[in-house]
């Protein structure tokens, strides 16, 4: 392995996981809930009842979040040894909305499973960071990556006797985003390479955004807090299932 792969290689597997605390999140308690509509009315009322739960435990969302931000570090893993550039999601910036979720639709599967979908319109942005190998050094920049809008197909697929939830958009989201450097000493005077690299830097995140699969299982949420969720009887599903003895 040549030395510009391999130091993006140590890179990939030495992620500073500097990721959101839970008492830094602002809870979402005092915001409106997500309503599902359906004709299976026990789903629909379980759905219901598992939103009211997320939006009002804050250390539930902080596991949420966390594992999001983990997930999009694996998927710019693999592309790393490929671009040469290693881009790595490090926080949620306070600045970033809650996602609006409209025309949402709870049905039930066979074997007693589960799935939701929606619309979802989200804006955000992200402290990231980016290593890349340049000779014989590591050079890393710090930048907050602004998604002024995110549409796209929302869903969830509950699979009870796995205890997993699988969540995802669906298509190609309808996604804005822009770049902001850290490096405020060279503002305005970004050259063509530098801006080729921003737009390779945008365009591995976009990628990320877009085509994550968050999988949480009971193990992801351990010791987050799930005290007093919702749990479906006779299987104990979706939130139930997946946190709740």
């Amino acid at each position: 392995m040549d030395a510009n792969l391999n130091a993006t290689y140590e890179a990939c597997n030495s992620f500073n996981n500097n990721l959101t605390s839970p008492e830094d999140l602002v809870g979402l308690s005092h915001l409106k809930r997500p309503v599902a509509l359906g004709s299976d009315t026990e789903v629909v009322d379980y759905i219901n009842e598992c939103w009211d739960f997320v939006y009002s435990n804050k250390k539930a969302q902080a596991g949420i979040f966390k594992l999001w931000l983990e997930k999009l570090n694996d998927f710019t893993k693999r592309s790393a040894l490929d671009d040469g550039l290693l881009v790595e999601f490090l926080e949620i910036l306070p600045e970033s909305s809650v996602p609006t979720f409209l025309n949402m639709t709870a049905e039930s599967l066979p074997s007693d499973n589960m799935s939701v979908s929606s619309d979802i319109n989200v804006s955000f942005a992200l402290k990231i960071k980016t290593s890349r190998p340049i000779q014989d050094r590591l050079e890393m920049a710090y930048f907050t990556l602004v998604v002024d809008k995110l549409r796209a197909r929302f869903s969830l697929t509950v699979i009870q006797t796995e205890r997993l939830l699988i969540a995802k958009l669906d298509g190609w989201p309808d996604l804005k985003s822009r770049l902001i450097s850290e490096d405020y000493s060279q503002a305005g005077t970004t050259n063509r390479e530098e801006q080729n690299l921003h737009e390779l830097i945008q365009d591995i995140a976009s990628s990320a955004i877009r085509g994550v699969q968050l999988d949480i299982r009971r193990d992801d949420l351990s010791g987050e807090g799930c005290q007093g969720c919702p749990v479906r009887r006779p299987y104990g599903q979706l939130l139930g299932a997946l946190c709740c003895n």
